[in-house]
């Protein structure tokens, strides 16, 4: 959250002032908001709670109005031309520690020539600054402040987490200890363990695409002939033609064409039995303790096993 310093002439703008401080407390915390009313415990040094204002404040606002630059004291001298001026003292201040500056005019006053104030203020007027104008758009005016403030303070903090990075060529502004807080160990235990986590997935892949390979393959060779499924249902493999294609399917169900490639059984209805409610299915093929395995490619439905019919093989060798 910002620190705010306000710096103004009380004879010049003590009533705007009051309105932009309301303003600016009921955004921010009261005690974030720095003005010589509120701000200042009796008894206390005027330049010595300045310093110690300004070092805690993150902005200063300096509000400049009809008469900040022509005021005078009880003897007719022009209050800026007084180096003890306590609106001199704050801005001087201000521009020593190269602290942010925002000129805010309010009244409908301009920025003031560099001739017309002391040396050591013009740089002040080089610092981009805004109006803060009356009723209807004093709202509308103060609103814009607040969302440059707060993008002043963003820019600070982006500041101070570059000169607090490791690689930044600026000292951090915190003790060594705290530093060694964070040991490079740490980082690279943690680095270790997320490129595992990273790698973990492709490491899978990789193995299970092994133990795919290592199966066996399921050849044409191997499927030709009549099987089992749960004793009842059998797939009997004739013959295949040079497209993979079983030329002719039987099944105790129903006839299908069976389609093999790549380990994979694509069983299509026959044209000719449309009646039959039969879905085109296609299934991957695996050996099992000696059958058959089919088990659906998209994962819908369940796999089953087909056991070779030795009563056709028996038939064959007869």
């Amino acid at each position: 959250m910002p620190a705010i310093f306000i710096s103004y002439r009380r004879s010049d703008s003590q009533d705007v002032t009051g309105r932009i401080y309301d303003r600016l407390v009921a955004k921010f915390e009261r005690r974030q908001v720095f003005k010589d009313v509120d701000s200042i415990p009796l008894g206390v040094s005027f330049p010595m709670h300045l310093e110690q204002m300004l070092k805690k404040a993150n902005v200063v606002l300096v509000i400049i109005g009809p008469t900040w630059v022509t005021a005078t004291d009880e003897q007719g001298r022009r209050r800026l031309d007084d180096p003890n001026d306590y609106v001199r003292l704050e801005v001087e201040a201000a521009l020593r520690a190269n602290m942010p500056l925002i000129p805010i005019l309010v009244s409908n006053t301009a920025m003031p020539k560099a001739s017309d104030v002391p040396p050591s203020l013009q740089k002040l007027l080089l610092r981009n600054g805004m109006p803060v104008r009356p009723d209807p758009d004093f709202h509308n005016d103060v609103n814009r402040l607040f969302t440059g403030i707060d993008h002043l303070q963003k820019l600070q903090e982006r500041e101070f987490r570059k000169k607090q990075s490791p690689d930044s060529d600026v000292g951090p502004e915190i003790e060594p200890k705290a530093m060694t807080a964070r040991p490079a160990a740490k980082f690279k235990l943690v680095g270790l363990i997320a490129g595992l986590i990273a790698i973990f997935p492709v490491l899978a892949g990789v193995i299970l695409c092994m133990g795919l390979a290592m199966q066996p393959v399921v050849s044409k060779s191997d499927i030709l002939g009549r099987w089992e499924a749960k004793g009842k249902v059998y797939y009997n493999f004739e013959k295949f033609d040079a497209l993979n294609v079983v030329a002719a399917g039987k099944s105790g169900m129903s006839e299908c064409r069976y389609d093999l490639s790549r380990s994979q059984l694509r069983i299509k209805p026959r044209e000719d039995r449309n009646d039959l409610e039969i879905k085109e299915q296609t299934y991957r093929l695996s050996w099992e303790d000696g059958a058959l395995r089919l088990e659906p490619h998209d994962g819908v439905g369940e796999a089953f096993l087909l056991r070779r019919d030795m009563t056709s093989v028996g038939e064959k060798h007869k």
